[in-house]
């Protein structure tokens, strides 16, 4: 997946900066959330169970949102002003903070407990390939080179795969050293 990424952005590649170790780290803490979320859902596999695990995910983003800014240094009484003062401000957080973060949250955990992480996994990493569809859609984005295509490539490659290889290729064989 990281791989993928790197080919996905490499289009007028710059220097490494501190986030991009984050940006790097991002599909590998995703997918330990998946595995974690889904070995959860099987064991708590009620509806109800389902909405208090969202909760307390959605709960854990907001302290750690709130402890980086805090750690940053942020003001907590000159943004809400700024916010407060600026109705777009206001829904963009609105929006951040209830479609993007807490609903996505909810149908991911309802998600995870009809299908394995590991399908989950490969249906997010077609995210990028979504938003460079819209891009082209809805803002006429055109400028795609090499690099977008292979990352393309890769992705459908791991998220077809699956569906069209046979079940037993990837078996694990106890013969096997």
């Amino acid at each position: 997946m990281i791989s993928t990424q790197a080919l996905l952005e490499a289009e007028g590649l710059a220097p490494p900066v501190a986030g991009d170790a984050f940006a790097a780290l991002q599909p590998v803490f995703f997918g330990l959330s998946y595995l974690r979320i889904a070995a959860a859902a099987e064991r708590f596999p009620s509806a109800d169970d389902a909405l208090a695990m969202s909760a307390a995910q959605v709960a854990a983003v907001a302290a750690v949102a709130l402890a980086w800014f805090a750690a940053a240094g942020g003001d907590a009484a000159a943004t809400a002003a700024a916010v407060a003062s600026d109705p777009a401000a206001g829904a963009v957080l609105a929006w951040t903070a209830l479609a993007s973060t807490a609903l996505t949250v909810v149908l991911q955990t309802y998600a995870l407990k009809r299908v394995s992480a590991a399908t989950a996994s490969l249906v997010v990493s077609s995210e990028p390939l979504w938003a460079a569809l819209l891009a082209a859609m809805l803002l006429g984005e055109t400028d795609y080179g090499p690099f977008d295509f292979a990352g393309a490539a890769l992705v459908l490659a791991a998220s077809l795969g699956p569906n069209v290889l046979p079940d037993d290729l990837f078996a694990r064989n106890d013969d096997d050293p």
